[in-house]
């Protein structure tokens, strides 16, 4: 019944996350809270939809255990076996979720086939409890059967120790797994992509640890020795060892990837294989050591068989709690305040402290023996406690090892982890461990087309206007010019916004004007939530297979679409790079499905798509002189944009080439994120080219967006033979871009 309840629930929590918008959305329609009150309240919508599901998991091994346990003398095995497979099913389900089923049959099918299985086993179960005499297990079994105990001699081990503290012990310990589960993601991803294949690698990674080891110690678990002491030492031991893992993970992770991207070569296989190298690195011993205390805690503290359901029960229960309040403190609390470094060592000496307790609980170990390793603890903890005053700049190795990189700015947040360095005479911030801000003329001209492209093509005055992603400010402050009614910033990472500082000379300090209202939100969540009708929306995401899949989808797109007024403009940045060339026609296949008067424009290094509801139709004499307002124009013509023919001549396609382009082209959705599970697979493959080749014979006249009726005859003329000549231009600078992508830098210069 427990299956089949998981099962019927699954099949129910998209229903019941549809309905839960509802309420989320009036309780936060308008401002929000602080963030880490907006959090708890975002902690307990989610914790509503899965308290059921996961209630109903958690009962699973209790039931198995209080059936599949033959006697005392084999309860270590049998218990730890359970764990096992327990366990190893997980590793094949992630596997199974993260690397095929999600990206070949979507998200709904995923968790419909998921659904199924638990139904089956429930149907199947049902069906064996019917039989006559049916038993899971016989004394028969030709399993490993260590020394059985007596009852006699498994009673006086009980005796030895209060069950609280073991009860205590295993709490702690459950709460330093999840929390070193978040920190070691966090790591994890400074070095590899973040995105569903650097989660599923750090839970693959993590969860074969937790299987082995529970595995090797259920071999000898039944035998005798002392457990309580042997329990004590395995919590120290893995203190000890997620201290030392994740320093060394870190100061070797760059060069070591580096070596092994080379080796295996620089592909998506070579670096999700890289990946989980070197996530073995940083945590298989340590969670090897976690797989040890679940049956080493069953053998100590169940005394009957009687109470082997309840016990392992409650084992699971307060190990299960520990690590809920584990992952939320560390991720909201620790990382934002003290950082990842320092709150692995934190843990660390709670996993040290954990085992001194059972230690001191012990009656009949040795003094002299807990008197040496009382004083081992207060060493490394001291030790411990004064590398808490050198970890700035352990964690900022990752980016000091770039070549030629300086660190001038580094914070960890609940979402990011950013660092701005300088390097080649430019500032550049890294978010994550990945480049994403830079301060190369490609990068400006490409942030301020964002913000100048959809304030001019938009017909009124005094806007309201989103901007989804600060980044360094620049397109901020370049909006900011125009003077809109109301002007909101959406940045998820507020560390971030702690950085913009370094960027003054670019965004003049826009971050401290008072008409600014920014917000701590995802963009997704600003839309789903807002009851405002921008004009404008000119959105700078990050690339989508580096976590932000969900700012490309159809859905995304369409909650943009019906914020927009009558009369509302779209613009988003659209990159080049790391997309093959069926997921970049699938973003622009996407964004035209919902904005059917879409528009292509491209800067030096990216491309910039833009959406109106109302169809293209430029005025050029009103953007003449728009772009001639002294400020705006100074900032138009840092990008060589500062007049409407330098602008036009970054106009590639509109609205019906676009469709002829993208014809045929998948549609990105939340059920089926196609680029966020096929766009990493370009890792490694130079896209830019390809993707600019392919559209080089779409390339359009932007004539026919142009209206020239406010212009003299003769001007008319005149610009009409501009326009002409920039189409015969635009094909010979794009031929330039693809041969330089190509590195082909002779044939570049002669087109």
């Amino acid at each position: 019944f427990l299956e089949i309840g998981i099962g019927v629930y699954a099949l129910l929590v998209p229903g019941i996350i549809e309905l839960l918008n509802g309420a989320y959305i009036s309780m936060f329609s308008e401002d929000i809270p602080n963030f880490f009150t907006y959090s708890l309240f975002r902690f307990i919508f989610a914790t509503a939809v899965m308290l059921i599901p996961t209630t109903l998991m958690g009962g699973t091994l209790p039931v198995l255990s209080r059936h599949y346990v033959r006697g005392m003398g084999t309860l270590g095995w049998d218990v730890g076996v359970l764990y096992t497979i327990n366990t190893l099913g997980a590793v094949f389900g992630v596997l199974l979720a993260g690397f095929f089923l999600e990206a070949t049959f979507g998200v709904n099918m995923s968790i419909q086939i998921a659904a199924a299985v638990n139904i089956l086993i429930g149907i199947v179960c049902l069906y064996l409890s019917t039989l006559p005499g049916f038993s899971l297990v016989s004394e028969s079994s030709d399993r490993p059967a260590p020394r059985r105990a007596d009852a006699a001699e498994v009673e006086v081990e009980k005796k030895v120790i209060d069950p609280r503290f073991i009860l205590w012990a295993f709490a702690i310990s459950g709460f330093c797994a999840l929390g070193y589960e978040v920190i070691w993601f966090r790591a994890l991803i400074l070095a590899l992509y973040n995105n569903t294949y650097a989660f599923s690698i750090m839970l693959v990674t993590f969860l074969s640890g937790l299987a082995l080891g529970s595995y090797l110690v259920s071999r000898v678990i039944d035998g005798k020795r002392d457990w309580v002491a042997t329990f004590a030492k395995i919590e120290m031991a893995i203190g000890v060892a997620a201290m030392l893992a994740l320093p060394v993970f870190i100061v070797l992770q760059n060069s070591v990837l580096i070596w092994l991207r080379n080796y295996l070569g620089g592909s998506f296989h070579g670096v999700t294989l890289a990946g989980f190298i070197l996530a073995a690195v940083m945590m298989f011993i340590p969670t090897l050591l976690f797989g040890l205390t679940l049956p080493v805690a069953n053998k100590i503290y169940i005394n009957n068989l009687r109470d082997v359901g309840k016990k392992v029960g409650r084992l699971y229960a307060v190990n299960t709690l520990g690590a809920v309040l584990g992952s939320f403190i560390v991720g909201f609390l620790l990382i934002p305040y003290i950082g990842f470094i320092r709150a692995n060592v934190i843990l660390g000496i709670l996993n040290l402290l954990a085992g001194i307790s059972i230690l001191y609980g012990l009656r009949g170990y040795p003094p002299q023996k807990k008197k040496t390793m009382y004083g081992v603890v207060a060493g490394v903890v001291a030790v411990a406690l004064v590398s808490l005053t050198a970890t700035d700049r352990i964690s900022s190795l990752h980016v000091d090892m770039v070549k030629g990189a300086k660190t001038i700015f580094y914070r960890e947040g609940a979402a990011s982890t950013v660092s701005i360095v300088e390097m080649q005479g430019s500032r550049a911030a890294f978010v994550n461990g990945t480049l994403v801000v830079g301060g190369t003329r490609g990068a400006l001209q490409t942030v301020r087309m964002l913000a100048h492209l959809p304030m001019l093509l938009h017909d009124g005055s005094n806007e309201d206007v989103v901007v989804v992603g600060f980044g360094m400010g620049v397109t901020t402050y370049s909006v900011s010019l125009y003077e809109p009614a109301r002007f909101d910033v959406v940045e998820i990472a507020p560390e971030v916004l702690a950085g913009a500082p370094y960027f003054r000379n670019l965004n003049h300090g826009i971050y401290d004007d008072p008409d600014l209202h920014i917000v701590i939100e995802d963009g997704r969540n600003y839309l789903l939530r807002t009851r405002k009708r921008p004009d404008v929306i000119t959105a700078d995401p990050t690339h989508p297979i580096l976590g932000r899949g969900s700012l490309y989808t159809s859905e995304y797109y369409q909650q943009a679409y019906d914020k927009l007024g009558a009369d509302g403009v779209m613009a988003q940045y659209l990159p080049l790079h790391l997309l093959g060339n069926d997921e970049f026609r699938s973003i622009m296949a996407t964004f035209a499905s919902v904005f059917e008067h879409s528009s292509l424009w491209y800067s030096l290094t990216d491309l910039v798509i833009v959406g109106t509801k109302q169809p293209l139709f430029a005025d050029y004499s009103a953007l003449r002189g728009d772009m001639a307002e002294p400020a705006i124009n100074k900032d138009l013509k840092l990008s060589s944009l500062d007049s409407p023919l330098r602008l036009f001549s970054h106009f590639l396609m509109g609205e019906k080439k676009v469709r002829e382009y993208v014809a045929g082209a998948a549609i990105n959705t939340d059920d089926h994120p196609i680029v966020e599970f096929h766009g990493p697979k370009s890792i490694g493959v130079k896209t830019q080219a390809s993707n600019l080749e392919s559209l080089r014979p779409y390339i359009e006249n932007v004539k026919s967006y142009v209206d020239l009726s406010g212009l003299s005859p003769t001007e008319s003329l005149e610009v009409m033979a501009e326009l002409d000549a920039l189409e015969r231009s635009n094909r010979y600078v794009v031929d330039g871009m693809i041969n330089e992508y190509r590195k082909d830098m002779q044939t570049a210069r002669g087109a």
